[in-house]
């Protein structure tokens, strides 16, 4: 396996080591990976820690662990190691200083930092407090929701606030709400009360009739896609510059596929029926971050679809603190946004207002299987605040 990271590793959270060395990694460096054994099926990058979940379920971690987000008992080892949890992983999530974690069940799990119950929701809160409820640290992996039985299919992690989706299609939101960023539902149905939204998929918001399947979280916002029996939205929520409210796009049309966030910044992917491929960037460009919005590339579908692929034309998106990275079906990684650690991978510390390529670096997919068929579902690419972190080919 190629392990590749590059930018900040001032914790070992790119190299998954650490030793005196403390500098920036300005382009993508290959390392042995000790320590990360079998079949890597995603990796998540947070602020200043990495994970990696295993095909196994088994779940691991490495830098930072000031705030316990490692998840391990022995706080002075933040090599790669085991994340201390009961149960498989299916799904994980790097925060700023805290971690989140799926079962194979569909059970939440979180540790590391909890000033704002990022981790632990204190139901008793009120709606827009920002106090310490609870311990500041969770330092073993916790069960968020003790009494649910509800399972749990995606979470996201934010600098103090975290999200996830239930197999029912609601969201569940908890930590701070200083600014809204809680407050995905209320959201969706304000926006759902003005007149100038498409008749359809305000009447089916209005009886109940809608799904949340993807959720992002940033640093004062959040965002989520949702279906309705007819309409693909793309919602956010908080406070996020120049967000004008819900995209729809019709589903005859096409869908929004994924949506990733920064701290302050929204990058989405749509599929559309015209086999065409649109990246859609809310929020701060003031690094060039937002570079990448209304780029739009050509689906090619595979003739077969027995062996393992992803259509050409195909792009995924990822958000670090305030950059963006587009992946592209061949694995090539294009940067733009913030660098001042290298974490662009293109050799310097200049910042990019324009799609930069990533030269020799090819990422790989993932593959799973859905319906007794192989299939590539996700690049093996994560950004974090200052750190990306990547399996190559």
């Amino acid at each position: 396996m190629r392990w590749l990271s590059w930018g900040s590793d001032q914790y070992g959270q790119a190299s998954g080591r650490v030793d005196e060395r403390d500098e920036d990694l300005l382009v993508p460096v290959e390392w042995e990976a000790e320590g990360i054994e079998g079949e890597v099926a995603e990796v998540q990058a947070g602020g200043s820690h990495s994970l990696v979940r295993l095909a196994s379920g088994r779940l691991l971690s490495f830098g930072s662990d000031a705030c316990g987000q490692l998840g391990r008992s022995t706080k002075s080892d933040r090599n790669v190691g085991q994340v201390e949890v009961d149960g498989r992983a299916s799904c994980a999530a790097a925060g700023h200083a805290h971690s989140l974690m799926i079962d194979v069940d569909g059970v939440g799990y979180a540790w590391g930092g909890n000033r704002h119950d990022e981790c632990l929701p204190t139901l008793s809160a009120a709606p827009h407090s920002t106090d310490m409820h609870q311990s500041p640290i969770v330092s073993r992996p916790t069960r968020i929701f003790p009494a649910s039985t509800e399972p749990l299919v995606r979470v996201a992690a934010g600098v103090r606030h975290s999200l996830a989706c239930t197999a029912s299609g609601r969201v569940l939101a908890w930590g701070c709400n200083q600014h809204g960023q809680l407050e995905l539902e209320s959201a969706l149905t304000a926006a759902a009360s003005l007149r100038s939204s498409p008749e359809s998929w305000q009447e089916a918001v209005r009886a109940g009739h809608y799904h949340f399947y993807d959720v992002a979280a940033g640093r004062q916002h959040s965002a989520a896609l949702v279906h309705t029996p007819e309409w693909s939205l793309l919602l956010a929520a908080g406070r996020l510059p120049g967000y004008a409210g819900v995209e729809a796009i019709p589903r005859t049309g096409g869908r929004w596929h994924h949506v990733s966030s920064g701290w302050s910044h929204v990058a989405a992917v749509s599929v559309h029926a015209d086999h065409t491929v649109r990246v859609r960037v809310l929020g701060r460009d003031r690094f060039g971050q937002g570079s990448a919005d209304g780029l739009q590339t050509r689906l090619h579908l595979p003739v077969s679809a027995e062996a393992p692929t992803t259509p050409r034309g195909m792009l995924h998106v990822r958000c670090g603190a305030e950059s963006t990275l587009l992946v592209d079906a061949d694995g090539r990684v294009f940067a733009c946004g913030w660098n001042e650690h290298g974490n662009l991978g293109c050799g310097d510390r200049r910042d990019r207002h324009c799609l930069t390529p990533v030269t020799a670096l090819r990422v790989r997919y993932a593959a799973e299987e859905a319906a007794g068929v192989l299939q590539r579902s996700r690049p093996l690419l994560s950004a974090g605040g200052a750190h990306v972190v990547a399996v190559g080919e």
